[in-house]
């Protein structure tokens, strides 16, 4: 995941110098075409490639495994499946909200990474991974503020939500969570659109 998201988080490569940065906006096509032509490499094409390498190469691992002195049971060990991931420790898959969430969640930020080498002529990746990590910080200690403004009863960096309930399985912190992780990703890419049509300008 992580190499996932250093490709995706150094798109535009020539926007980092100020050469290639000139001569990479006089190519010929529209901000709307040179920005699709990345986000189709680096998300439409390389992140399902580089699950399915992934999926590959982890089961030829277990595949190599052999008992040992330990004893080991092979069989005891399950060859991985993308399943586990929204699954729970029941082995039992998830509610549809978590499954989303975490789908539109990944998804949400590696197009946030994909939009900071827009926005950051330099060290992009750091500096989004930097801005990415001050914001979240910044908005646990806002959070962690309100608690103790409604809550005077609260101490030290509790934090105290009244979650009321809007279906059977979700309450509106979870709704909050999975609308933030479905529409995000689209604020992100509009903002990455405008920024490389800013740069033409």
């Amino acid at each position: 995941m992580m190499a996932v998201g250093v490709v995706v988080g150094t798109a535009f490569p020539d926007l980092s110098n100020q050469i290639k940065t000139s001569n990479y906006l006089l190519c010929p096509g529209s901000s709307f075409e040179k920005l699709m032509v990345q986000f189709l490499l680096r998300i439409g094409l390389f992140v399902p490639i580089a699950l399915g390498i992934f999926w590959i190469v982890i089961r030829l691992a277990k595949a190599s495994l052999t008992p040992g002195e330990s004893g080991l049971d092979l069989s005891l060990i399950p060859y991985f499946e993308f399943r586990f991931l929204v699954s729970n420790y029941k082995n039992e898959l998830d509610d549809i909200w978590k499954i989303l969430f975490m789908i539109f969640g990944f998804l949400s930020y590696g197009i946030y990474l994909f939009a900071g080498t827009t926005y950051f002529k330099r060290y992009a990746l750091i500096k989004t991974v930097i801005v990415s990590v001050v914001l979240w910080g910044t908005s646990v200690l806002f959070v962690i503020l309100l608690s103790h403004i409604f809550y005077p009863e609260n101490h030290g960096f509790g934090i105290i939500l009244r979650d009321f309930v809007i279906t059977e399985h979700l309450d509106s912190s979870q709704m909050f969570a999975l609308l933030f992780s479905l529409f995000s990703w689209m604020f992100f890419l509009a903002i990455a659109y405008f920024k490389l049509k800013e740069r033409e300008a």
